[in-house]
């Protein structure tokens, strides 16, 4: 999850927030979260996420 939230320049809590509204995970280990960045990309634009710089 930090990875992903460092790819988006976000802070872990905003990643949390996107899992409690539907972003796809990939949960291999029961421990980690896994998220491949096509599926957040595309999660991000079908629900009209922006991100602030």
């Amino acid at each position: 999850m930090k990875q992903t939230a460092e790819a988006y320049g976000v802070k872990t809590a905003t990643v949390t927030n996107w899992i409690k509204r539907g972003l796809p995970y990939v949960d291999l280990d029961g421990m980690n979260k896994y998220f491949l960045f096509a599926d957040v990309s595309k999660w991000l634009a079908d629900n009209q996420i922006t991100i602030k710089k």
